[in-house]
């Protein structure tokens, strides 16, 4: 019998937020907070370095959820209905994505 395997909010803006100060084209790493701005002017992340961090989200709901995290979104990067906004909008997607 499989266990249904969850994850918490803080635990995916967690590793979201590692994730991202983890990438070497962050400057400062010790600043990102759950907050930070993933798009947009000020953006903590370049277009690569998102498109690393969707990856790796991808990776964790297939390796742990075995599941698939789509993050393809019609409103994806609007500035104000993003899911991309901060790491905490991200995490709260990703939530939903691997809990369905």
């Amino acid at each position: 019998m499989k266990v249904p395997v969850t994850m918490q909010l803080d635990d995916a803006t967690v590793f979201i937020v590692k994730t991202i100060q983890e990438n070497p084209s962050v400057k400062n790493p010790e600043t990102v907070a759950g907050d930070s701005k993933l798009v947009g002017e000020d953006a903590i992340l370049d277009s690569a370095g998102l498109l690393e961090l969707l990856l790796e989200l991808e990776e964790l709901a297939e390796e742990k959820f075995d599941t698939t995290f789509e993050w393809e979104n019609d409103s994806a990067f609007s500035s104000k209905r993003s899911v991309f906004r901060t790491p905490t909008t991200l995490a709260e997607f990703f939530i939903a994505q691997v809990s369905k």
